[in-house]
């Protein structure tokens, strides 16, 4: 987090960071969630600057939901396609017009930049990255074990929000 504090979540639950941002190990991976609070930070300077060092060739970067608008911030999606939760994609497409909003997929893989629909979308995300990095076996033997039905050829197909 910006500070090594404790962060309570809208539900109330409390959250502490392991590292301040000023202070952490070096990342090879940097997965940004999202939700209510990530509008906020992205007029934060400090959590700006820090998103904004990271290069995408040397750290994966991904987010989940509403993180999206955070790499946005900081034109780490400029001129790539990425999505974020359906209720902020007319926001995404009027604050960032360099970025490519998909809004058929609910995980997007654009170069190095990974971005994921709302926050189921980030286990199908999850999985993408294990496949990528350890294998098909790894990853269905990770989705077996989570009982989840990842299906790797349409795990980038979004659900229809416009359903009644």
């Amino acid at each position: 987090g910006p500070t090594d504090g404790a962060i309570t979540t809208r539900g109330g639950m409390e959250v502490k960071p392991h590292f301040p941002i000023n202070s952490h190990p070096q990342l090879d991976r940097l997965i940004v969630p999202g939700g209510y609070g990530t509008r906020p930070l992205m007029h934060d300077e400090s959590v700006i600057n820090w998103l904004g060092s990271f290069d995408p060739r040397s750290t994966r970067l991904a987010s989940v939901c509403t993180g999206s608008l955070l790499l946005a911030s900081v034109g780490h999606l400029d001129g790539k396609s990425a999505t974020t939760h359906w209720t902020v994609l007319d926001i995404m497409e009027e604050t960032f017009p360099k970025v490519k909003v998909d809004r058929s997929r609910h995980v997007i893989m654009d170069e190095e930049v990974f971005t994921s629909a709302g926050i189921s979308a980030g286990i199908d995300l999850a999985l993408q990255m294990v496949r990528l990095d350890f294998g098909d076996v790894q990853a269905d033997w990770t989705a077996r074990h989570m009982e989840y039905a990842f299906d790797s050829d349409n795990f980038q197909r979004r659900i229809d929000m416009n359903r009644s």
